[in-house]
């Protein structure tokens, strides 16, 4: 309850009662929730994270798109592309990156034949220069796209930018959270940052 406008906890108690004479009592639980009070300042420590939102507003003649940088209102049924810049002070490594979408977005899923023509190159996911993202000891890459999120993660962070992006289109008309995008180390969780959250409106 305290992750909703700051009231104290519940006194609810919860019990668990075996209905037969013998054997083990088992149980499992799960709690899924959406705070309402969500509100984070950008914060950095060892990398830095900035996002940008662009409308495509065409292709070039090398199938490049041509972008449109937006900021606080988007249109409904259009396609815009995010892009996440990692700035590290030194190379790092088992990079996780984190980036929830607002409520009335979807995440364009380029897998699919009918998307393709937003991304026929498969040019999501991450780009760190001349770096290989096939060679494992040169931070080998992996995303994945969920109904909420999208998920990057790079086992060699070099020193500098790394950029990841995706595809994103609004749904639903309205006002609705930004949600602060997020980066970690794996296994050195005190290197941390994410940028700030936001309101955003589509109309």
């Amino acid at each position: 309850d305290r992750l909703f406008g700051k009231r104290p906890p519940s006194n609810t108690e919860m019990k668990f009662q075996r209905t037969s004479d013998g054997g083990r009592l088992y149980f499992s639980s799960s709690f899924n929730y959406v705070p309402i009070d969500e509100s984070l300042k950008s914060y950095s420590n060892g990398i830095k994270i900035e996002k940008t939102v662009s409308k495509v507003v065409g292709r070039s003649d090398s199938g490049e798109p041509i972008l449109e940088e937006v900021s606080g209102k988007l249109d409904r049924g259009q396609t815009y592309y995010v892009k996440l810049t990692i700035e590290s002070d030194d190379d790092r490594a088992f990079l996780i990156v984190v980036d929830q979408i607002p409520s009335n977005t979807e995440i364009v899923n380029t897998s699919f034949l009918t998307e393709k023509s937003y991304n026929e190159e498969s040019d999501e996911g991450s780009s760190d220069g001349d770096y290989s993202d096939y060679d494992y000891y040169d931070g080998n890459s992996f995303t994945e796209f969920r109904d909420d999120r999208a998920l990057f993660s790079k086992d060699l962070l070099r020193k500098g930018e790394t950029e990841f992006h995706y595809y994103l289109r609004p749904l639903v008309k309205g006002v609705s959270l930004l949600p602060a995008a997020k980066a970690f180390l794996m296994y050195q969780s005190s290197f941390r940052t994410n940028n700030a959250t936001s309101r955003m409106k589509v109309e």
